[in-house]
């Protein structure tokens, strides 16, 4: 998962007392990987293993991020018979960080 990519973290995180500096790292991972759908699918286990820490530790600073606001997670039995379930995690952004996003990209 480690790829070559700038992030991207908007002052209202980096800025956020409240947060734990892994919990912005982790927004600004997710905030890239919802580029340009708007949310992203990607599990506690693979985050984890990219940041090199538990899926506990991944699960706790999404929770964080939720009661915060930041981000918004749907989840959805895909598959009732398997119990496949898909999720989405939807950063929540403000349109000046889109505009950055999309500029972000313009310049590849």
């Amino acid at each position: 998962m480690e790829e070559d990519f700038i992030g991207l973290l908007p002052a209202q995180i980096r800025y956020n007392r409240d947060l734990k500096p892994n919990e912005k790292v982790l927004y600004s991972e997710l905030l890239i990987k919802s580029y340009p759908l708007g949310y992203c699918e990607i599990n506690n286990m693979d985050l984890a293993t990219a940041f090199h820490v538990t899926r506990q530790s991944v699960s706790g600073w999404l929770s964080d991020l939720v009661r915060a606001g930041y981000i918004e997670i749907k989840v959805k039995i895909a598959d009732p018979k398997l119990g496949r379930v898909e999720r989405k995690i939807y950063p929540l952004i403000s349109s000046e960080t889109r505009q950055a996003l999309s500029k972000l990209y313009a310049e590849e």
